[in-house]
């Protein structure tokens, strides 16, 4: 199933958009690449996951994961999740071993964390990267045995060992550098004695604020919002 490369590299976990990112770039160099993440997108859902779809249509080997999440608060299913992550590891543990990769790169979430694990067992340097400000519960595990943790904002840094944290930024697709660059983009404003506002956002709080600054804002004549990049 795997080549005997030189160059092979374990990518895991929730942050799509900067591991496609970073896949692009390993690509180029000749790495091998194995991704384990989520082939369904919600449990008990039979629809295939993004990350799924995305990373067969590259032509990468896709390994789907069984694993369970680490909760901050008790509810109705912590006890089916915390039984799911001793599977999860075992599962991360047999395909780390027979892939045999040089690094393991995680993006984060909960399906990384069985990942990151078994590579410290097995003795594979591992590179985490945190994409927001404040890090999630499962970077912070991780942090603790990953050679490097990389970050996108200074603020992040506070989080970790001085000696392991590195500020590299966001990583960002090639293709969208080159055809969104800001000199490129035009728009019409109907008054220009009126400011032009642009909004953007992501996950969760995305939906709720944009709504908000449309209700607060009625009267501008040219508003851009910026999603799905």
């Amino acid at each position: 199933m795997f080549s005997p490369k030189t160059n092979k590299i374990v990518i895991t976990g929730g942050h799509l958009t900067p591991a496609l990112a970073a896949i692009a770039e390993l690509k180029k160099e000749g790495w091998e690449i194995l991704f384990i993440g989520r082939k369904h997108a919600l449990e008990g859902d039979p629809s295939l996951s993004v990350e799924y779809r995305v990373i067969k249509e590259l032509g990468i080997s896709f390994v789907p994961l069984t694993a369970g999440r680490f909760q901050r608060s008790f509810t109705r299913y912590t006890i089916l999740s915390l039984l799911k992550v001793p599977l999860g590891f075992i599962q991360s543990l047999y395909w780390v071993a027979r892939f045999k990769p040089n690094l393991i790169l995680s993006f984060g979430g909960y399906l990384a964390l069985p990942v990151a694990l078994s590579g410290w067992i097995l003795g594979i340097p591992i590179l985490t990267h945190e994409q927001s400000v404040i890090p999630g519960l499962a970077t912070k595990i991780i942090a603790r045995f990953a050679r490097r943790v990389c970050v996108s904002w200074p603020q992040t840094t506070e989080h970790f060992p001085k000696e392991k944290v590195v500020l590299t930024g966001n990583p960002i697709r090639e293709e969208v550098l080159k055809k969104y660059q800001v000199s490129s983009i035009k728009y019409q404003v109907s008054n220009e004695d009126l400011p032009l506002i642009y909004i953007t956002g992501g996950s969760l709080g995305c939906r709720p604020n944009f709504t908000q600054a449309l209700r607060k804002i009625p009267d501008y004549s040219s508003m851009w919002r910026l999603a799905g990049l």
